[in-house]
C-alpha cells in the first residue's frame, strides 16, 4: 500500500480527539489506544492502493521484451522470444500475455523457416541440373513447404494480432 499523502497532520488534533471522544463514549476505551486506532483510520482512508512495484516492474519487463521482440528483425526475434520466455510474471494476466505472444511469434518465425526453406529448394531444384524427375519432386516438396509456410504465417499474423491487442490492455490496466 503506497500513502499519496497523509490527512492527519499533528495540528488536527481536533479532528482526531472528537473521532476519539467519540469512540470512547461509545465504546469506554482508554483514550491513549483510541487515538492510535483513529489515527489509523485516517491514515488508511487517505491512503491510495496502487499496484505491487514488483508486480509493476515484471510485468513492464514482460510488455517491452513483447514490444522489441515484434519489433525486431526476423533474425533478431528469435532472441527477444528467448528473453520474453525466461522473464518472469506475477500475475495471471501478464502470465496470459506472455504465452500468448510466445506462441504468435513462435509460429511466425516456424513460418519464417518454412519460407527459407521453400527459397533453398527451388533454389537447389535449379542449381542441380539434375533429371527432370529430381527437379520434380524438389518443385513439389518446395510446394508443400510453401502451402505450410502459408497457413503458419496466416495463423501467425491472427495470434500476433491478439497479442499486440492483449499487450494495449496491459499497458492500459498497469499504467505503463
Amino acid at each position: 500500500m503506497v500513502c499519496s499523502h497523509v490527512a492527519v497532520r499533528f495540528s488536527d488534533r481536533n479532528a482526531t480527539a472528537v473521532l476519539v471522544m467519540r469512540w470512547n463514549s461509545r465504546h469506554k476505551r482508554s483514550a491513549g489506544r483510541d487515538r492510535r486506532l483513529a489515527t489509523l483510520v485516517l491514515l488508511l482512508i487517505s491512503c491510495q492502493i496502487s499496484p505491487d512495484d514488483r508486480t509493476q516492474g515484471m510485468t513492464a519487463q514482460v510488455v517491452h521484451a513483447v514490444e522489441m521482440t515484434r519489433q525486431a528483425s526476423n533474425h533478431d526475434k528469435r532472441a527477444w522470444l528467448d528473453q520474453l520466455r525466461k522473464l518472469p510474471c506475477k500475475s495471471d494476466d501478464v502470465c496470459q500475455l506472455k504465452d500468448l505472444c510466445a506462441k504468435a511469434y513462435d509460429l511466425h518465425l516456424m513460418g519464417v523457416d518454412s519460407v527459407n526453406r521453400t527459397r533453398a529448394a527451388v533454389s537447389g531444384s535449379a542449381d542441380s541440373g539434375g533429371t527432370a524427375e529430381a527437379s520434380t519432386g524438389a518443385l513439389l516438396d518446395a510446394l508443400s513447404s510453401a502451402q505450410t509456410a502459408q497457413r503458419q504465417l496466416q495463423s501467425a499474423r491472427q495470434q500476433t494480432r491478439a497479442c499486440a491487442e492483449n499487450e494495449a490492455v496491459i499497458r492500459e490496466r498497469y499504467r505503463l
